[in-house]
């Protein structure tokens, strides 16, 4: 059974582009560590790739108060695990 929390953050799939919010396996694994080690998968990685994006992930997150911390560098490493303080992670470049 999915989640209430899950069946709202795969909405971004019909507001972001193709490829700018993703849920397989792999990738939330390579998002699931902080650089002091906790670990647990976030439910979904936002990969926007343009302000407009941003912009649009920002107004959801917003209106349904989800927590999104952000990635930082290049290096894939939340500051905080993704799922101890939201189910989505952002990582941009935007």
């Amino acid at each position: 059974m999915i989640s209430k929390k899950l069946k709202l953050i795969r909405r971004l799939k019909r507001i972001l582009s193709p490829g700018e919010i993703v849920f397989d396996p792999q990738t939330l694994e390579k998002y699931a560590t902080d650089k002091w080690f906790a670990s647990h998968a976030p439910d979904a990685v936002a990969l926007p790739r343009s302000t407009k994006s941003v912009s649009a992930l920002l107004r959801f997150a917003n209106r349904h108060k989800i927590p999104l911390p952000p990635v930082v560098a290049a290096t894939a490493t939340p500051v905080v695990a993704c799922p101890f303080m939201a189910a989505l992670c952002f990582h941009s470049n935007a």
